[in-house]
């Protein structure tokens, strides 16, 4: 019986830059042969769960829709739970409607949402300066300040939050990686504890230093956003040149896998 699973992070990890990445294919191909249950984590919120599958499906990665998780998820069982009504969603349309509670609110609302900002301008940025100095509290779906496109690094959520927190003096509720809420759903639904989850992703900052924070095995791997001398600003468990180096590592390692030191390819 299979008693540990694999969390992997999406862009930068399992596809960089419009294709996939070394051993990606081959990595999915494994888990599902050897029956590994396994979630790919994202903080990218402008695609559905559909949408994700089919764009790793044209780069030869075939991975159920039902697999892929993003902060929405977490936004949306917070909104449920806490009753939420009254905020202003900053993203994509589908995004909002996609979420179960419809906003409403007359002067300013309880929180103003950052999704995405792709389309944002001088007008929109002032006006969510103004509705947290009237006193919405800021929720973010993303840290990273950045990421990759085919075209090159674009600004990121991340960016735009922690500008808005600083003028106004107002610190954000993360949904999104390093935060644990994207990796607590992904145990949920593979059923397993954080000792025996391992985590793979190409950001430091987000990937690794979430996965330790929250008890998970931490996997980096030197592809995507990674840069030279990452390791030693959050160091991992384990570092690898790229994903094949990781099914090797799972084929002949487990279960000692989780129990060993901190061990490098060179």
């Amino acid at each position: 019986m299979i008693n540990f699973g694999v969390i992997i992070d999406l862009d930068g990890t399992l596809i960089h830059k419009g294709n996939a990445t070394l051993g990606a294919s081959e990595l999915i191909k494994y888990l599902k042969l050897k029956k590994i249950p396994f979630r790919i984590i994202t903080n990218s919120v402008g695609r559905t769960p559909s949408e994700l599958a089919q764009k790793v499906k044209a780069v030869g990665i075939d991975i159920e829709q039902s697999l892929f998780l993003n902060p929405i998820i977490a936004l949306d069982k917070f909104l449920v739970e806490n009753n939420v009504k009254s905020f202003y969603f900053v993203g994509p349309k589908k995004i909002a409607e996609s979420l179960s509670v419809v906003p409403e609110y007359d002067d300013y609302p309880e929180y103003v949402i950052l999704s995405g900002l792709e389309e944002a301008d001088y007008n929109l940025l002032n006006r969510l300066f103004g509705y947290l100095k009237k006193g919405s509290k800021l929720l973010t779906m993303s840290r990273s300040e950045y990421y990759i496109t085919e075209d090159g690094p674009k600004l990121d959520t991340g960016a735009f939050t922690r500008m808005l927190e600083s003028h106004a003096k107002n610190e954000a509720l993360l949904f999104g990686k390093p935060s644990a809420e994207l990796f607590r759903a992904a145990l949920i639904e593979m059923d397993l504890e954080s000792s025996s989850v391992m985590v793979i992703g190409d950001d430091v900052m987000t990937d690794i230093r979430g996965a330790k924070e929250y008890g998970l095995y931490s996997v980096l791997v030197r592809t995507g956003k990674y840069q030279f001398g990452d390791e030693l600003k959050e160091e991992p468990h384990f570092i690898c040149n790229n994903l094949i180096e990781i099914v090797d590592a799972i084929d002949v390692e487990y279960p000692r896998f989780f129990l060993s030191a901190r061990r490098t390819f060179n």
